[in-house]
């Protein structure tokens, strides 16, 4: 392919059209290197029809206060060197693609693109595309990205988003309600907020890596390890504090985020992983509207200070590796028929609450690492009030404290309290090993047989 170069030393602040023609050569007609000195405050129109593989590099060193806007990408490489403050759109498609910001994307940008695909007419080709920015932040001095991310197509196989900045408060990425196959990395996290996120259907764990962009001929973005993933902040101490919405969760997706003191909804089921490494903060939820299936995994690295709330049934697990925590609750509004497991104590004034019961392979398990921990907060299985007449509860499960290994710990503190509310089939399996301090109660009015707890020894 012929290559034309232009170079252009200062600001723009007039339009610039390039018209490309259609395919000649692999590469397209002709390849064109644009390189701006300064800022961009005009009009940069690149026309290319669907269909043209045109190569081109445009590398714009200062500001884009103007419009960029393409049509059809292939592996075409677009960089701005200072901040975007106004608007870059892709008309068409984005195949084997990339475009990086530098520095801060403002309030007033406007990031618009139509699609991202591997290559033209293969979305789940091997080649990916990419939009990386605040760039600088990888490293150097951080900006933050505040403006509006829309994707008309979500994110593919391969197809990334990366803000190494953080996402602040007025940015939203907003996914047009489409499946979510693709990487969202918020390397630090914000108070910025995904909405109309489709389904989560592809995952890798990563933790810390970095995406490349940088324009060679066939291979315009390399993705590294990073694959199919929504990341809400990579390292300690990133807080996500906005909103990300999902229609659920499919057997291979994976969410992951650091300290979340925001709100994370999947309307659907989630049957994948949610990874929230640090701390669910006390302004911070998980909202599942649908079940937590038996392939779903829901953790948490540090302590639960917010609500876990799951409004259909719970055959999955839930695990929290340090306490349940401040005001922290566990919801569960269906049959729970998974584990929640406690790795050290629920404190005063916490809630686990199952309104339908507990399922026979439900369990509930507090001090799961056997240190030196109580339980002192409320555990309640079945309706919040006697029925009138009185109504069935379902307790097939168990739930357990433990001590520390040494016989010592694992009891009902003074402010703990276990409560099963409804008619009972059968004894039920609660097993204290402490001393449970007369907190163990069976609201059991109006039923006839009743029944009484004991520990069978078959709690996990």
């Amino acid at each position: 392919a012929n290559t034309i170069e232009f170079d252009i030393y200062g600001n723009v602040a007039g339009d610039i059209t390039i018209a490309t023609m259609n395919n000649i050569g692999p590469l397209g007609a002709y390849d064109v290197d644009l390189k701006i000195g300064g800022n961009l405050s005009g009009l940069l129109d690149v026309d290319s029809a669907t269909g043209t593989q045109f190569h081109y590099e445009i590398d714009i060193a200062g500001d884009v206060s103007g419009t960029i806007e393409l049509g059809s990408m292939f592996a075409a490489w677009v960089r701005v060197g200072g901040d975007l403050t106004g608007t870059y759109k892709v008309t068409e498609v984005m195949a084997r693609s990339c475009m990086v910001v530098n520095g801060g994307v403002t309030a007033t940008s406007l990031i618009d693109v139509a699609d991202m695909t591997s290559v033209q007419g293969d979305p789940t080709g091997t080649y990916p595309s990419g939009i990386v920015l605040n760039k600088n932040c990888n490293g150097g001095t951080c900006e933050d990205t505040a403006g509006s991310i829309i994707l008309h197509e979500g994110l593919r196989i391969n197809q990334t988003l990366v803000v190494y900045g953080t996402l602040a408060s007025s940015a939203d990425i907003d996914l047009k309600s489409k499946p979510m196959a693709g990487l969202i990395l918020l390397s630090k996290g914000g108070a910025g907020d995904i909405i109309n996120g489709g389904t989560v259907t592809q995952s890798v764990v990563i933790n810390g890596n970095t995406f490349h962009c940088e324009p060679t001929a066939f291979a315009v973005c390399d993705e590294g390890n990073m694959t199919c993933d929504v990341i809400l902040g990579d390292s300690a101490g990133d807080t996500f504090s906005g909103q990300a919405s999902f229609s659920g969760v499919a057997d291979d997706g994976e969410v992951h985020a650091e300290d979340v003191d925001g709100s994370i909804k999947f309307v659907g089921d989630m049957a994948g992983t949610i990874d929230i490494n640090g701390t669910l903060g006390g302004k911070g939820n998980v909202y599942i509207v649908g079940n937590l299936t038996s392939t779903g995994t829901l953790s948490v690295g540090e302590d639960v200070k917010g609500d876990i709330d799951i409004t259909g049934d719970h055959d999955g697990t839930i695990a929290v590796t340090g306490s349940l925590a401040g005001l922290g609750r566990i919801l569960v509004d269906g049959p729970a028929d998974g584990g929640i497991v406690i790795g050290e104590e629920n404190v005063a004034l916490t809630l686990i609450n199952l309104a339908a019961g507990l399922g026979s392979n439900g369990t509930i398990v507090i001090n799961d690492s056997q240190g030196n921990f109580n339980a002192n907060g409320t555990i309640h299985s079945g309706p919040t009030a006697i029925g009138d007449p009185p109504v069935g509860t379902k307790f097939d499960g168990c739930i357990r404290v433990k001590d520390n290994g040494s016989g010592l710990f694992g009891s009902l503190g003074p402010f703990a309290r276990i409560e099963v509310v409804g008619c009972l089939a059968h004894d039920i399996d609660i097993c204290i090993d402490g001393d449970d301090n007369g907190k163990i109660r069976l609201a059991q009015m109006g039923c006839s047989p009743t029944y009484t707890w004991g520990c069978p020894g078959a709690c996990p």
